[in-house]
């Protein structure tokens, strides 16, 4: 009886210490729903995997953006790559859509990622595209592109 009851503390134990909360998904499954095609679903794993900072999502989160699977996906998986902070794909794909999305708030998102991102290897191309983005007349992104262009300047 002791024996039994030792292992079922030890097994709630186990689950207790679990690094991932009861139902919550795991990095990979939130990778799969990058490419589900469902908008929320699509929001909801970019948010969660830019909170976890795991990057191993850069790349399915590039591709989602090279997508260009629409404004509120994409500014999603913008933050998210920003979050992560993982320079590389990561620079490549923001920059571009700094340059390419007509939706402010992509190209909002879009800046504030390179800011973290701050790969020195392509510095000058981020420091252009985050430039061309203070060419506006939405108040936030010229504000914000002006102070990131000076701050990655330095």
């Amino acid at each position: 009886m002791n024996r039994i009851l030792s292992i079922f503390i030890l097994v709630g134990l186990a689950a207790c210490a679990s690094s991932q909360p009861a139902g919550e998904k795991t990095t990979d499954q939130y990778i799969a729903d990058l490419s589900s095609g469902d908008t929320a679903l699509q929001i909801d794993a970019a948010r969660k995997l830019g909170m976890r900072k795991d990057e191993k999502a850069v790349p399915a989160l590039v591709q989602l953006l090279d997508s260009n699977p629409g404004p509120d996906v994409s500014w999603n998986a913008a933050a998210a790559l920003g979050a992560i902070g993982k320079a590389g794909p990561a620079t490549s794909a923001l920059t571009k859509s700094v340059s390419s999305s007509s939706s402010n708030v992509v190209k909002y998102a879009s800046v504030a990622g390179l800011a973290n991102l701050r790969d020195a290897d392509k510095k000058a191309e981020v420091v252009q595209a985050v430039k061309s983005a203070a060419d506006t007349n939405d108040d936030l992104l010229r504000d914000l592109a002006t102070r990131v262009a000076d701050l990655l300047a330095k």
